[in-house]
């Protein structure tokens, strides 16, 4: 039966830009490994972005009110 190395984020190696831990299993056991976090490839190990988040709506300035209009009643 064939082994398979698998990995997850640590500090046993350097591997790129990646700083993992791995692990050399049986061919047989990955499944059981895998359902505990570790992966079968070094760059599955790297966590997604987070989204960024949303700039808040840009406040739009009140404009000029508008100039009542000239009825003649408002004498001041």
């Amino acid at each position: 039966m064939s082994q398979i190395m698998l990995y997850k984020l640590g500090s046993m190696i350097t591997c790129g830009p990646h700083s993992l831990d791995y692990i050399i299993v049986d061919e047989g056991g990955v499944d059981e490994y895998l359902d505990k976090g570790w992966v079968k490839h070094p760059d599955d190990t790297v966590l997604p972005e987070p989204e960024p988040e949303p700039e808040p709506a840009a406040k739009k300035k009140p404009g000029p009110k508008p100039k009542a209009a000239d009825d003649g009643e408002n004498k001041g």
